[in-house]
């Protein structure tokens, strides 16, 4: 028995809209920044110790820093951090709407 296929490309047989993962994100970021600062607020560090880590990432002058000195407000770790969240939320939300449609099951 001959069975001819033809080529097709194999495509899902539907997608999520990008703004929908970007949205997903973004939500998902607040939920985890909300997380944080319930853990800085319930160990007793302060809500800002979860954004000054962030920041820490690339702030170079926060690194050798203390716990105490770390969890203080500081304006630029916290418009820092609050950058580095956002991005990465948005970009793991975009990846998933990205990813979410090629995977089977």
């Amino acid at each position: 028995m001959n069975v001819s296929r033809e080529a097709h490309p194999v495509w899902p047989e539907w997608v999520y809209p990008y703004s929908a993962g970007v949205i997903g994100g973004l939500i998902g970021g607040i939920g985890v920044a909300l997380v944080g600062a319930a853990y800085g607020l319930i160990n007793g560090v302060g809500v800002w110790l979860p954004v000054n880590l962030v920041a820490a990432a690339v702030l170079r002058q926060l690194q050798p820093q203390s716990l105490a000195e770390i969890a203080r407000f500081n304006p630029l770790a916290l418009g820092i951090g609050l950058i580095l969240h956002a991005g990465v939320s948005i970009a793991v939300g975009a990846m998933f709407s990205f990813l979410l449609p090629a995977l089977p099951g």
